[in-house]
């Protein structure tokens, strides 16, 4: 598992050195069944345009686990139950510093999938058959998307050895919030 806290949602980004401000975008901890793919609760994210001179053209958001450890040269991979109100483009990532590289957490280095967010749950996956080395083994995962206007639902987030993207709660909370 990547856990169950320690998530980050994430909607300001800065190109170059100037702050992309998002003040209109949220996220929400949905506490209904019907709502969620696995168990009660989900995360929702909503993103909005924020007027202003700072504001980020697209609005768009990262929900990040926080670090975790994993054996390098091994296959691991990292799946998601996801779904949107409307189909939006979803990126899954895989973040890591390769060993030995002093680089700031502006350019980490991610392994990415491409995938498309429909109104039905559906679990995504991203694998790896060699998973780089990173220093002190720590490695985050997570989902991207940028959007106009959109709503997204993320559950049941796992990261593990292996080409299983199966999932199943260790704890009645896993991805959401307490």
């Amino acid at each position: 598992e990547v856990g169950s806290s320690a998530w980050g949602v994430k909607f300001e980004v800065w190109a170059y050195t100037v702050p992309q401000i998002d003040t209109r975008s949220s996220w929400s901890i949905v506490d209904s069944p019907s709502e969620a793919a696995q168990g009660d609760r989900a995360l929702r994210v909503t993103l909005a345009p924020t007027p202003g001179l700072l504001a980020r053209p697209v609005p768009g958001a990262e929900v990040m686990s926080d670090y975790f450890q994993a054996e390098a040269n091994t296959t691991l991979t990292f799946s998601v139950a996801a779904r949107a109100a409307a189909p939006v483009n979803a990126t899954l990532v895989i973040r890591y510093q390769p060993v030995g590289d002093n680089l700031g957490t502006l350019n980490l280095p991610t392994l990415r999938q491409t995938v498309v967010l429909t109104p039905q749950w559906q679990r995504h996956a991203l694998t790896t058959d060699r998973l780089p080395g990173s220093q002190n083994s720590a490695y985050a995962a997570g989902l991207q998307f940028e959007a106009e206007h959109a709503e997204v639902w993320v559950d049941a987030a796992h990261a593990g050895p292996g080409r299983g993207a199966e999932y199943s709660p260790h704890a009645a909370i896993e991805l959401a919030g307490h």
